[in-house]
């Protein structure tokens, strides 16, 4: 992917695109209350900036979209809307630093992608109308990871929670909070279970050995 964007760039920047008629074109986006159009003018400061294929007045096919401090976008389009491979590296503001790499559908992110926060979380996965749906890994800074089932951007169906110890919970997920299923300590142990939601520790097993019987044999 890294390797695909490097040259995408290059090319888009080169003079043997910008002398094509369609390709290496600039295009400006405008929003309207109705939705946004793209002209072939704008301000630099205010209108979010595309550089690339057009069709149609759109663009189509590869190119590089800069939303000024807001962030940039570089790969496919269809139709004047981000479509297939591409990447988004979020600019200023509450996501600074935030990153997706995947494919796109209809403007968002749809199908397989990564996405790294800021502060070294990173899911990988299913996406579906912008958020994780389906097959995912997610992995925290500090160790932890899920890998199963999500829904709407949580953890929601079948999956592994483990933590940095080695202990984890296997089992259902449902919106978020563990349903039903197991706990293990690092060895393997069962150390509880979740039924419908709740938690029930399990009480740990003590085996007691029974002393060797001694026969005392009487003087006769």
């Amino acid at each position: 992917m890294k390797h695909l964007l490097l040259i995408l760039s290059i090319l888009l920047l080169s003079s043997h695109l910008i002398g094509d008629n369609h390709k290496g074109e600039t295009l400006y986006r405008w929003d309207t209350s109705s939705g946004y159009v793209w002209k072939e003018f704008g301000e630099k400061d205010t209108n979010p900036k595309y550089k690339g294929d057009v069709e149609n007045g759109e663009p189509n096919g590869l190119g590089i979209f800069i939303n000024t401090n807001k962030g940039k976008y570089v790969g496919e389009w269809k139709d004047g809307k981000k479509q297939g491979q591409g990447t988004f590296t979020y600019g200023k503001g509450k996501w600074e630093g935030e990153k997706y790499e995947g494919e796109f559908k209809d403007g968002y992110r749809h199908g397989q992608g990564t996405y790294t926060w800021s502060d070294g979380d990173k899911y990988v996965g299913e996406f579906k109308d912008d958020k994780p749906n389906g097959q995912g890994t997610y992995t925290w800074s500090d160790g932890r990871k899920y890998e199963g089932e999500f829904e709407d951007g949580i953890k929601h169906g079948q999956g592994t929670y483990t933590l940095p110890n080695g202990s984890k919970f296997v089992g259902q997920w449902r919106e978020n909070k563990s349903w039903n299923g197991k706990e293990y300590d690092k060895k393997g142990n069962i150390i509880g279970k979740y039924v419908n939601g709740v938690k029930i520790i399990e009480e740990p097993v003590v085996v007691v050995e029974k002393k060797p019987m001694v026969v005392v044999r009487r003087n006769l």
